[in-house]
């Protein structure tokens, strides 16, 4: 087949401190996604700069150095095309409200049920695609 015909793969982009994790997911996920992780906050932004293909971030929100919100920020600062998931172990209200009002397109909780999560990601691409 050309390869100018065949439909690429969504790319994803996990960013989580806790390397099971972001293994797992990306295990789970890279049947239907190109996947890529980072560490951190910081390390993701390095992963976007070399990487503008990427479409979809899922990302924890409790996390060092930057957390998950904090990214969120930069990211629609940086990259308006972008959407963005973010997970958590908690569920408080006040996360979930600032995690929408900074433009999170959905807010997972952890442990990921991944079939919540592939329903997430396939309703954000289909999104960005009438956009």
């Amino acid at each position: 087949m050309n390869d100018t015909l065949k439909k690429s793969k969504p790319s994803v982009l996990i960013v989580d401190d806790d390397n099971n994790t972001c293994k797992g997911i990306a295990r789970a996920l890279s049947g239907d996604y190109e996947v890529y992780t980072a560490a951190d906050g910081y390390e993701a932004l390095e992963v976007l700069d070399h990487n503008c293909d990427i479409q979809l971030i899922l990302t924890d929100i409790s996390m060092s150095e930057m957390n998950g919100l904090e990214l969120l920020e930069k990211i629609h600062y940086q990259c308006k095309k972008k959407v963005v998931i973010i997970m958590s172990g908690h569920t408080e209200y006040e996360s979930v409200v600032e995690a929408k009002n900074l433009g999170a397109y959905d807010y997972l909780t952890k442990p990921v049920d991944l079939n919540k999560l592939e329903l997430s990601l396939k309703n954000a691409y289909d999104s960005m695609e009438y956009n």
